[in-house]
Parts: C-alpha cells; structure tokens; sequence
C-alpha cells in the first residue's frame, strides 16, 4: 500500500503536464496561424511648391514692332527736253549730292537753238510787217466804200474790207510769237535743271554724249525728303492701327547706338506681301529727323516701335504662363485654369484680357503634371497645411467681352 500511494499522485501531474503541453501546443499554431498585421495610415499628401504673381489690371501700352526698308518717296530718271551734245555737267551733278529745286545740273550745246531763236525774231519781223501793210490797205479799202456808197451785203462788204487778208496777216503774227517763244523755250532747256529738291542717286552721261530728247537718260534723282518706310506687321495687329494718333519712332538696325527718327503712319496698303502673308504700312520720315544729327541713308533696314494707344483694364503674363488659351492660377489653396485673351503678344511678355477671381493668382513657375484642383503652396505657406475634403474644380470663368 505505501508503494502504490506515490504511483497513484504522479497521474495528475502527468495529465496536467500533457494538459500544458497541448495547450502549447495550440497556442503555437493559432499564432502562426494568425500573424500580427501593421494598420496602414495614409501618407499625409505633399503641396506642390509654385511661385505666384498678383493680377493686377492696368491701362498698359501697346507698342507694335514691325520692320522694313527705306525707299523713296519721289524717284525720276532725268531726260533732257531738247537734243544736243553734252558741253558742260555742273558740280551739282555728282552722286549722293543733294541739290536744290530748279538747280543747273548740265548744259547743251546752244548754238542750234541761238540760230533757231535769230530766225523766229526775224519771222516775227516780217510778219508784223506784213500786218502793218495789210492794216494800210484795210484802211484805203474802207475810206473808198465811204466815198462810193455802194448797197452790198454784208459777206461783200467784209470782202471789200479785205477782212480775210488782215485776219490772215494777224495770225501770222500770232504764229511767228508763238515760233519766238518756242525758241526761247528750246534754248533755255538746253540747261538741264532739278526738277525738285533731290538727292543724286547715279549720273549717265560724259561731257561729248550725244543727248536725244525724252528717251536718253542723264541721271537719276530721288526726294531728299520725306522718305518713306514700308512696314510689314502681321494682319491681326492691324486693329491696333490709328493713323491720326499712332506714334512711330525708326531705329536704324546697323547704327543701334543712334536715337530713333520719328515717323507718321501715312496709310495702310490694301494688299499683303506675297510671302510672308503680312500687311504693309506706309510710314513717312524726315532723313534728318533724328536727334543725332546722323541723315538716314535710303535703303537701311529699320526697325520701328509703334505706340498704338494702351489697352484698358488688361493684364501682363509671361508667355511661357500661356498653356492654349488658359494660364494657370492658384485659387485657395489648389490648381485651377483661368481663360484668358491675348490682346497683344510684345516679347516674353503678353497683354491679356482676363477675369480672375478675388483671390487668384497667378503661378509663374512651371509645373510638369497638371491637375485641377491639386494642393499648391508658396514658400510663405507651411509644406503640409491641414488637409480638407476635395473639392470639385471650379469651373473656369469666361473672360469679359469688350465693349
């Protein structure tokens, strides 16, 4: 009995032991089973770092670049009116010299026309003459009517007075004046002369040429002032145009150091050029206008700045800000388009017409990824401020039609 007692309590223990053991045992699987698992929390999102600019509307000039080339206003290839042989050319006749309205520039041989004058002098001697003989026997013709008395009608009383004769006698008188003048005209145009102030643009003849009048050249002559400049300025811009009160100021592109020469709009040509599609404007400069004290040389490719009035109640972006026809704008806090005008593109610079909200702004960096409505911040701003629902994108606001 005292052997069996001992035997007889090791079973609890044993049972608890094995107890223990699969108790373990399950713990064991049920954790493998069912590892822990980490709650995911969602990354706070970042604000998009952008750089921004105020809309403020203002009147801001207009002013038009546009290019072309000195040309001249009046031009003439200078022909003799009579013919000869070329006996003399005056100083005045030489290449780049401006010369006066009216100044001598070439002389012909006159002796032709000296003899032709002498002649037309004595024709006119001899007619006169012969008018004075007919007014004697017109005279002694009427004194005999008086005396005979003769009822006669009036064609044979005009004949009795020998009214043709002394008609006759009377035009030949006219012609021989008219022969006289003539070669009084012909001699004095055997001095060649301006026909308006002119620069001397090329001389064609040598002292021994032979001249034939209207066909041979002597030289060629342009306006010393005003020149003109055509402009090419693309069509769209043509609206900006107001003849009566558009300023222009010219720069030579070869002398840039030069001030400009003021210019007028004279008018609009009707047709475009043929390549590049673009409008021609006709400006009017004084080649001594300039403050410089420096002529304007024909030819010169100038640039010109037109100042067109200003443009009410716009706004200046950057062009690279333009994205079609919207830029981009920070409205509280997040990405929105805001369409937009472009009333004039000068530079880098744009002129638009817009209607922005209160508080927009303008973004002036660049932005890679677009998103309407996405989180913005300025380096004014903290980098996560507190997250707030989503809203739906504002529509963007149609810009304001003028007037």
């Amino acid at each position: 009995m005292t052997d069996a007692l001992p035997h007889a309590r090791r079973w609890p223990w044993a049972i608890l032991g094995l107890t223990s053991l699969l108790t373990a045992a399950l713990l064991c699987r049920w954790l493998l089973a069912t590892p822990p698992t980490a709650e995911r929390q969602p990354a706070p999102r970042q604000a998009r770092l952008v750089t921004v600019s105020p809309f403020v509307p203002s009147d801001h000039p207009v002013t038009l670049t546009a290019h072309g080339t000195v040309i001249t206003a009046q031009q003439v290839e200078l022909t003799a009116q009579v013919s000869g042989r070329v006996v003399r050319l005056l100083p005045a006749l030489v290449p780049g010299h401006i010369v006066a309205a009216g100044e001598p520039l070439l002389r012909l041989e006159t002796s032709d026309y000296e003899l032709a004058l002498i002649q037309a002098r004595a024709e006119l001697h001899v007619a006169e003459a012969a008018l004075t003989e007919e007014s004697g026997q017109r005279a002694v013709a009427e004194a005999d009517f008086d005396l005979l008395q003769l009822e006669v009608t009036e064609a044979e009383r005009h004949l009795m007075l020998r009214a043709p004769q002394y008609q006759a006698a009377l035009a030949e008188v006219t012609a021989a004046k008219a022969r006289l003048r003539e070669a009084e005209i012909n001699l004095e145009r055997c001095t060649v002369r301006a026909p308006f102030r002119a620069r001397v643009l090329s001389r064609s003849v040598s002292i021994g040429a032979e001249v034939t009048a209207g066909s041979t050249s002597i030289a060629t002559l342009a306006a010393a002032s005003p020149y003109w400049v055509e402009l090419k300025l693309p069509v769209d811009q043509l609206h900006w145009l107001q003849t009566s009160q558009a300023n222009v100021d010219l720069f030579d592109v070869s002398r840039p150091d030069l001030p400009p020469w003021p210019g007028k709009i004279l008018n609009i040509l009707d047709a475009v050029e043929s390549e590049g599609r673009r409008a021609r404007v006709l400006v009017e400069v004084d080649p001594d206008g300039s403050t410089s004290g420096q002529r304007l040389l024909l030819g010169s490719y100038m640039e010109a700045r037109i100042h067109a009035g200003v443009a009410a109640g716009s706004y200046t972006v950057p062009a690279n800000a333009l994205s079609g026809d919207t830029v981009w704008v920070m409205r509280k806090g997040r990405l929105a388009a805001l369409p937009v005008e472009v009333l004039h593109a000068n530079d880098d610079q744009l002129l638009v017409r817009a209607a922005p909200e209160p508080d927009d702004q303008l973004i002036t960096s660049q932005l890679d990824r677009t998103v309407p409505g996405m989180r913005l911040r300025t380096d004014s701003s903290p980098a996560n401020p507190p997250l707030q629902p989503d809203a739906p994108p504002t529509p963007p606001r149609q810009p304001e039609q003028p007037a």
